[in-house]
């Protein structure tokens, strides 16, 4: 994929600095610099025409988003540009796209970037975001969407019935009555069959008490449609055990949930909605239920920078998988080699992070 793909990607600019500097300005307001002790913030970015530029005004070095990430890593960005590139693909996990038809994935951003506007154009007449809804017609699970969910630790298939996940043949947005499809499975047999052309068009429904949706495509470009709101809290895996892991999606709860038919201490488990919104009064409200509550998010720039700041304010345990992202992502890597070797793995981790 060229340089020109990655940039058109909608909102890359805005994820490849949010990745790197959690929670920062890209308005030009200035906040301290990310690379070196900067006592009264002279670091901003501020878009410039199409892009997002950086200034550090300490040292009077600026650039674009390439080159921030060029000297995040210490690369020559001139020299190493393609290295600079792939540690952006690998950080915001985007690697699935290059395994894709590079004139389909071309054609993909192109029409993705034009649904775009579209949408804007539509919110842009919306009164509030209130009046957005999603709607969703839901299928059966197909093989390949099955094999997805068990790479990511779904063992139990009824569990995505109990969590209300859904799979989707077509997917609209409602704004002021009008309607808009923005998802059709069967387009994928436009393109290609394909395995890799058949992911980007996986995409799952979470149903939240046929009030609130979300709608996600884990491999596309745009993964996520969602009318949830910040601060909504899925219970349906808090069973009153001694033990609470907060974690930060709907596949970690799939796989702890999953994972316990195994286990003989049994423990409650609570989805976050997103990696940047805490339920604090909600946490302060149960903390005393519990003898261990433990904050298990993305080992990541945001996901760590989030645990360090959530741990301290609730006095709570802190724990990120090593050499993975995620509990999911530790699983999936090595269910691809042995699912028995997966599980015990999961179990293994688990029973030590409760002890």
């Amino acid at each position: 994929m060229h340089w020109k793909e990655i940039i058109k990607i909608p909102y890359i600019q805005e994820q490849i600095y949010n990745y790197y500097i959690p929670n920062c300005y890209l308005t030009g307001k200035p906040f301290k610099s990310p690379f070196r002790k900067d006592n009264n913030p002279s670091f901003s970015i501020l878009k410039i025409g199409s892009y997002y530029k950086w200034a550090d005004w300490g040292t009077n070095e600026k650039g674009n988003c390439f080159d921030f990430v060029a000297k995040y890593y210490g690369l020559n960005v001139n020299k190493q540009f393609n290295l600079v590139l792939k540690a952006i693909v690998k950080d915001l996990n985007y690697e699935h796209l290059f395994n894709t038809d590079s004139k389909v994935l071309i054609n993909f951003i192109k029409n993705n970037v034009q649904l775009n506007k579209e949408l804007h154009t539509m919110y842009s007449a919306a009164n509030k975001v209130s009046s957005v809804k999603l709607k969703y017609n839901k299928k059966p699970f197909n093989q390949s969407e099955i094999d997805y969910w068990k790479s990511q630790g779904l063992i139990n298939i009824d569990t995505l019935k109990y969590l209300n996940i859904h799979s989707v043949s077509k997917a609209y947005i409602i704004i002021n009555d009008y309607v808009k499809m923005f998802y059709n499975y069967n387009d994928y047999k436009l393109h290609s069959n394909d395995e890799n052309i058949k992911k980007l068009y996986y995409c799952f429904a979470y149903n939240y008490d046929n009030k609130y949706l979300k709608i996600y495509r884990p491999y596309y470009i745009d993964k996520w449609k969602s009318t949830v709101p910040l601060n909504l809290i899925c219970t349906k895996t808090l069973f009153g055990n001694d033990n609470l892991i907060i974690t930060k999606a709907k596949k970690e709860q799939v796989h702890l949930l999953d994972i316990q038919s195994y286990m003989i201490d049994k423990f409650d488990i609570l989805p976050l909605n997103n990696e940047i919104t805490f339920p604090h009064d909600f946490i302060e409200s149960i903390k005393d239920n519990y003898k261990k509550i433990i904050l298990w998010l993305d080992n990541d720039n945001i996901g760590i920078f989030n645990m360090k700041k959530w741990a301290e304010q609730h006095n709570l345990t802190m724990f990120y998988s090593k050499n993975f992202k995620n509990i999911t992502d530790q699983y999936s890597n090595l269910y691809s080699i042995n699912s028995d070797m997966a599980k015990n793995n999961s179990l293994l981790t688990i029973k030590n992070l409760l002890q």
